[in-house]
């Protein structure tokens, strides 16, 4: 591979920069402060030291890190009931139009279940409505002016296996006709300022709203009602009095839920939204979210007593509403997100092959989550730069990016460093690493190598968070122990250099963030430390 060319190096007096936790580095720090605290001269090529005493240098370099642009694969966007995952489920609805993207759609399907599936129904009871509440929960993208979304409900007609992970690419069918629809008005800058209190640990201002939309189809309600109705009579004995007991329960097409999912196969939501994408969260009773789907129906009550057998029974005689609820998230049951994009006529309607590096739209890089875009680079000029240095110590490594496009639309709150094969796949968990980057890389939820914070051997994954100052943003992450290991590497075949920058948070199958920055904005600034020849003392 050609190298580009690298900036000039830079000698910088006085800079006091700490040295990666290797016991040479320590060493080198150690005398480095004893002479600094001796020095009372400066010279041009030192860092402090009295002329004769000239030991070490610090030079700093820029390294600009050649880039390209991958089709990301096929990202989760299951949402599966765990009680200790800790994570938050969504689901997306809309679609917004991108000049760099292209148009990004999503419209999510949810399995229902029966809360009670012993409830048993009066046989009187009678359909009075049904109605599916499905909880905002105020992540928006696409177009930042407030407008009237309309939302649609339609019956799924491909079995959801809950065993299954869905992804961004799944296909689930569904009827055409639709069971029922609302409108609402969407203000991502209200939205905004609810996500934040939302999540910001006080539950006290939370706000909770949700989507009634009635489910007006016939045939669809009075399936699901007569199914709740029904119920199966057991006749029991008794051995001793010979008086004879009947009691009903619901039929194992409603208690059973691997029965019933069969029958009622799930919903989907869409949205006719051409500006922005919505999300939901279908969780019910966590504090910021409600969602569930509620059948009404009323019966006449017919007990003369309440149940302490001689007090009257006010109601008695009278109709009374009941309800059976459905849950949307439960332990067994499963939704995801489908998020498509269409890239005609935008700045990657050449992006449309795994594995296959592109270099876009005047040297532009993109990463996206949803419909992933991911952006590759390498480190090999480094390596080019720093193998012609004997006795090299990094004092600081950090690589940056500054973003374009700053304030049009919402950037990846955090990105991080998954590691690239030599076929532009991601190295998974099964492929063999050498173990001198214990604590150097770790694998996450999907398998795949990632670089890791290195501060243990249980090291975590390595955040490349975003950062504002001055209204100013940037990326910029350390990676100054990596490097340094890397470096020391004596059998430089095992060194790992090429790597994708991925969406961390938001969670890639929960969003469509975007981010867009040029290639030469891509770069690792880098601080290290030589000693100085004798001869040149």
């Amino acid at each position: 591979m050609r190298l580009r060319p690298l900036k000039k190096t830079i000698t910088t007096p006085n800079r006091s920069i700490p040295f990666i936790t290797s016991s040479l580095a320590k060493t080198s720090l150690l005398f480095f402060v004893v002479l600094f605290l001796f020095s009372c001269e400066e010279d041009v090529n030192t860092v402090g030291f009295k002329p004769d005493r000239n030991a070490f240098k610090v030079r700093y370099v820029e390294i600009e890190l050649p880039s390209s642009v991958l089709l990301g694969h096929s990202v989760v966007t299951s949402n599966v009931f765990s009680s200790t995952s800790g994570t938050t489920p969504r689901l997306l609805v809309g679609s917004y139009q991108d000049s760099k993207f292209g148009k990004i759609q999503a419209e999510s399907f949810i399995q229902f279940r029966p809360t009670s599936p012993t409830q048993v129904l009066p046989t009187d009871a009678a359909f009075e409505s049904l109605t599916l509440y499905i909880s905002l929960d105020y992540y928006t993208y696409g177009s930042r002016e407030a407008s009237t979304v309309s939302f649609q409900v339609h019956q799924v007609t491909d079995s959801l296996i809950t065993e299954a992970k869905y992804y961004n690419n799944s296909i689930t069918d569904y009827n055409s006709m639709v069971l029922g629809s609302v409108s609402k008005t969407i203000d991502p800058v209200s939205f905004d300022d609810i996500y934040t209190k939302n999540n910001d640990g006080d539950a006290t201002n939370n706000v909770i709203d949700s989507l009634a939309i009635p489910i007006n189809s016939s045939s669809f309600t009075t399936d699901l009602f007569n199914l709740a109705k029904a119920s199966v009579a057991t006749t029991t004995t008794n051995a001793t009095t010979g008086v004879t007991t009947t009691t009903y329960s619901t039929t194992p097409e409603f208690s059973n839920f691997r029965k019933f999912r069969r029958i009622f196969k799930g919903l989907a939501l869409k949205s006719d939204a051409s500006n922005k994408i919505v999300g939901f969260n279908p969780s019910s009773g966590t504090g910021v979210s409600r969602s569930k789907m509620v059948l009404k129906y009323n019966y006449t009550d017919t007990k003369e007593k309440l149940a302490d057998g001689t007090t009257p029974n006010p109601t008695y005689n009278q109709k009374i509403t009941g309800k059976v609820e459905f849950s949307l998230y439960n332990d067994g049951s499963i939704s995801y997100s489908k998020i498509t994009a269409d890239r005609a006529g935008s700045s990657l309607q050449s992006v449309d092959e795994l594995y296959k590096p592109f270099y876009p739209d005047g040297d532009n890089r993109f990463i996206s989550s949803g419909a992933p875009i991911i952006t590759k680079f390498d480190i090999s000029q480094f390596f080019a730069y720093t193998d012609t240095i004997k006795n090299l110590l990094i004092n600081s490594a950090e690589i940056t990016i500054d973003p374009d496009e700053a304030n049009s639309y919402k950037m990846p709150d955090n990105l991080g460093f998954r590691i690239l094969n030599t076929k532009n796949d991601f190295l998974k968990s099964s492929d063999t690493v050498s173990n001198l980057y214990s604590g150097q890389i770790v694998v996450d939820g999907d398998g795949y190598f990632m670089l890791g914070d290195a501060t243990s051997s249980a090291s975590s994954i390595k955040n490349f968070p975003l950062t504002q100052k001055d209204n100013v943003y940037s990326y910029s992450a350390n990676f100054t122990r990596y490097l340094q290991t890397l470096y020391g590497f004596t059998d430089k075949s095992l060194r790992l250099q090429q790597y994708a920058l991925i969406p961390l948070s938001p969670n890639m199958g929960k969003s469509v963030n975007r981010l867009v920055f040029s290639k030469n904005n891509l770069k690792l600034k880098l601080y290290y430390t030589t000693p100085v020849p004798a001869e040149k003392k």
